[in-house]
């Protein structure tokens, strides 16, 4: 019976601390996940501002070219006609490029989310 208590006594402060580094390793866990997700969050609401205002400038800048253009070539709606043009030009070629476009902007989540 002796020794059996002596055991018993040797593996409680081992199972204790077990405990702890358990306990340690989940708190580091969510830690790791809370900065992780914050990293994630801030990246985005920046990209999120910077989406806003490069839409602002697009869109008034669009529409003063198109203005001047039209000033240009004599009749207002010629510069619209060649703005939109432009545009849907552009938007051929994003659809022709989907695949890629689509790879580049899964990779740099997943980047940030592992890094």
């Amino acid at each position: 019976m002796e020794i059996q208590e002596t055991i018993q006594e040797s593996i409680h402060p081992l199972f204790d601390k077990f405990e702890d580094y358990t306990k340690t390793s989940v708190e580091l866990a969510k830690l790791k996940t809370i900065s992780k997700t914050g990293d994630i969050v801030s990246i985005m609401a920046f990209q999120l501002l910077a989406f806003i205002f490069l839409t602002l400038f697009v869109l008034v800048g669009s529409f003063a070219l198109a203005l001047y253009l039209g000033t240009l070539f004599g009749h207002a709606y010629y510069g619209f006609l060649i703005v939109t043009g432009f545009y849907a030009f552009t938007c051929i070629v994003l659809y022709l490029l989907k695949k890629p476009v689509k790879s580049m902007i899964k990779k740099t989540f997943v980047v940030h989310y592992l890094d």
